[in-house]
């Protein structure tokens, strides 16, 4: 089972404001939604806005195009690599 690291980065202070008390269950959740399992503790930065690390396992046959395909809110990106 392949696995993978999420970053993920506000566009503002802005979509920090609108976002930051629900992001990583959103998050959370639209991996789940694509098989992801053992999924870490999400790890986050001191800057601000901040941004957030969390890694996690997909079953095989998961692309990171599918992953990366994964709707945000506005003014929220993630970037996905393998780990």
């Amino acid at each position: 089972m392949p696995k993978f690291t999420a970053t993920i980065k506000y566009d503002s202070r802005e979509a920090y404001q609108a976002h930051k008390s629900q992001i990583e269950q959103i998050a959370t959740d639209l991996f789940a939604a694509r098989g992801a399992t053992e999924q870490t503790p999400f790890f986050s930065t001191r800057s601000m806005p901040p941004s957030h690390r969390t890694s996690f396992v997909v079953p095989d046959g998961v692309s990171v195009d599918e992953l990366r395909s994964a709707e945000l809110p506005e003014g929220v990106s993630c970037e996905i690599n393998p780990a």
